[in-house]
């Protein structure tokens, strides 16, 4: 893709796939777990409005570590921080709701 070409997504998700959730027993989540969160929220997003209108993106360090996983959502610049491998349903209502703005 060249740089006059333009892109006309609504929203683009990134999710970081290199940060851990830490659960209640302090254990931390298998890195693997946080790209299955990213992965069916991709396959959500593609069955609810196809490729043309939403994209999600496996990201590295989005800088809110202390947070958790983390998804950074442009061009609204919301974030959604602390998430954990459970909560695809969460990031799919915000999305959603972005969607139909």
């Amino acid at each position: 893709m060249d740089s006059s070409t333009k892109t006309d997504y609504k929203v683009h998700a990134f999710i970081c796939t290199s940060c851990q959730h830490k659960k209640t027993d302090g254990t931390y989540t298998d890195p693997e777990q946080t790209a299955d969160l990213r992965n069916r929220i991709k396959k959500w997003a593609i069955e609810k409005f196809g490729k043309s209108q939403i994209r999600v993106n496996s990201s590295g360090c989005l800088g809110q570590c202390e947070h958790g996983i983390s998804c950074a959502i442009y061009p609204q610049n919301k974030w959604l921080l602390g998430l954990s491998p459970q909560d695809d349903f969460r990031v799919q209502e915000v999305l959603e709701k972005l969607m139909n703005d």
